[in-house]
């Protein structure tokens, strides 16, 4: 059985045609018509390094070691989606149009870079959905088109973008989002959703983290509110049909272990992340981020220690009925996993005790965790940081 993967980078949940009728994409809605919607998906980060590690691997970012756009070194030996499929007989084909924003990582495949225009693209792509029937086959396609800046002039997210929303031009700014998203939905993914054979493959549409254009975060990757974690997720399975997702939150950690049992394909470690087929009741989730900035004094020892070199770690923990997020060293938050109002909470309040002692519990018990991360020697941190700032990261 084939896979498609495609990430859209930065879609916002409440910008695509199943959750809002300002965007208009008739051709991906056709495209996508039969395949199941997740609008209760949360993401493990708010920063596009860590989440696809998280969604290739099954593992969270405390797990793999990228717990921050920054960060460039991983854990080694875990498991990873692409390199389990090529073990199992897969042809693996990966493809990104910001393959630099990946700098140092190890996703389990040689990523490519993708052309930004949609015809260039589609002619990379399209021959790996064509290929002759001797192998199965693995695409993975990443999507930076609805990314900051989306279509501004100067490229960079820290320009044009962002002077438009300190002046409050906020409907300039949402209505080229909306242009960005539109395009890519229309030439670039329903034309290669619309070239696979779904009775032979599976096919995932994710976005990774979602913008937000307020003072407190121009962007994304500052906060784990819902504004910012929660994301759009299409899925495929031949014959399953679209009945809604019998979990009742989901998370992209999940992603690696539910494509695996989808394709019959034994995972290659122990992962965090569950089946979708086979949903627990209550799960716990988790999400993380560390953003660019210099790490406060201190922090709670109990909550574990940012890195020297980064600001402190925000966390949530939540389950299907609360959300706990806090930032190292500060007071938390609690508010309803889904409908987001928000409350000041302490450690000690029943709600939050029982979900940071769930917490506490799932990194004890990771194997990952407090393994070594790659040799420091392997990654040029200038270079990352270079490749960010040419982003419009830095």
């Amino acid at each position: 059985m084939n896979l498609l993967v495609v990430s859209l980078d930065s879609v916002r949940l409440d910008f695509v045609s199943r959750t809002a009728a300002m965007v208009d994409t008739p051709r991906f809605d056709a495209a996508t018509a039969g395949f199941r919607f997740a609008e209760r998906c949360f993401s493990v980060a708010t920063a596009t390094r860590p989440v696809h590690l998280s969604a290739f691997s099954g593992l969270y970012p405390f797990e793999h070691g990228i717990e921050g756009q920054r960060q460039g070194r991983q854990r080694e030996k875990i498991p990873l989606l692409f390199r389990t499929l090529a073990a199992a007989g897969y042809a693996v084909g990966a493809y990104s149009e910001a393959a630099t924003v990946f700098t140092g990582m190890d996703l389990g495949a040689p990523l490519a870079p993708l052309a930004p225009e949609a015809p260039g693209g589609l002619e990379q792509l399209l021959p790996w959905i064509r290929r002759p029937r001797r192998e199965p086959v693995c695409l993975f396609a990443h999507y930076w088109e609805a990314h900051t800046p989306y279509g501004a002039a100067d490229g960079l997210a820290l320009g044009e973008t962002l002077d438009l929303l300190r002046a409050g031009r906020q409907d300039v700014v949402r209505q080229r989002y909306i242009g960005a998203v539109e395009r890519l939905l229309e030439r670039k993914v329903a034309p290669l959703i619309e070239a696979c054979d779904l009775e032979r493959g599976c096919v995932l549409v994710f976005s990774d983290h979602v913008e937000s254009w307020d003072e407190m975060e121009p962007f994304h990757g500052e906060t784990l509110r819902n504004s910012v974690l929660r994301v759009p997720l299409y899925l495929h399975a031949p014959f399953t049909g679209t009945a809604p997702f019998p979990c009742p939150v989901q998370s992209l950690v999940d992603v690696y272990p539910t494509l695996c049992a989808l394709l019959q394909v034994t995972p290659a470690g122990t992962t965090s992340g569950r089946d979708w087929g086979a949903p627990e009741p209550d799960p716990l989730y988790v999400a993380q981020i560390t953003p660019t900035g210099a790490a406060p004094a201190g922090v709670d020892p109990d909550l574990a220690r940012a890195p020297a070199d980064a600001a402190a770690r925000q966390w949530a923990v939540f389950d299907r009925h609360w959300k706990y997020r806090w930032t190292e060293g500060s007071a938390g938050v609690l508010e309803s996993t889904l409908a987001g109002q928000a409350e000041p909470a302490a450690p000690d309040d029943g709600r939050v005790a029982g979900l940071l002692e769930k917490w506490r519990a799932l990194r004890a018990a990771s194997p990952y965790a407090q393994q070594p991360l790659a040799d420091a020697q392997s990654i040029d941190q200038g270079l990352l940081d270079q490749r960010l700032r040419d982003l419009g990261y830095l």
